[in-house]
């Protein structure tokens, strides 16, 4: 099919296809690097991989180690931080061939994984401390706002006597 470049600007001028096709168009087999020979882009790829750990790390240690100690943090910028980098982890990971990993990677997810155990830790003692709190709040309330209007009433009349 062949597009006017007036109409689709970005789109290329395709010719038909005829049956067969003659043999100064036709291509080449793309090859295949061989596994033993490492490409230059999965050394890139890879060390990609590593950078993203990293910086996944130090956000999940920032947020922990605030957590610990008590001090102020945006726990709505951290989950998005930590979201974001898990998106690019799993988005980084399916552009690499898994038999291209070496230790090193084992390592560096290992890691990561162990202070993801950590923070997850933390975060529930957190989240506990939270249910008690309310649970606290809501019966001081329910104690201040109660006027023995719905007392639950034992059934003989001389009770109150």
């Amino acid at each position: 099919m062949i597009y006017s470049r007036s109409f689709i600007p970005a789109q290329p001028v395709r010719e038909p296809r005829h049956e067969g096709g003659s043999p100064d168009r036709q291509r080449a087999p793309r090859e295949r690097p061989s596994p033993a020979k490492p490409e230059p882009q999965s050394a890139n790829r890879l060390g990609a991989l590593i950078e993203v750990i990293e910086r996944l790390e130090r956000v999940v240690e920032l947020e922990t180690d605030g957590l610990r100690h008590n001090r102020p943090i945006d726990l709505r910028e951290l989950n998005h931080r930590k979201s974001h980098g898990l998106l690019e982890l799993s988005r980084t990971m399916r552009a690499i061939d898994r038999r291209s990993l070496d230790r090193s990677i084992e390592v560096h997810l290992g890691r990561l994984r162990g202070k993801l155990e950590k923070n997850l830790a933390m975060l529930q003692v957190h989240l506990k401390a939270v249910r008690v709190i309310s649970s606290l709040m809501e019966q001081t309330i329910r104690d201040d706002e109660w006027d023995g209007t719905y007392t639950v009433w034992n059934g003989r009349a001389d009770a109150t006597q």
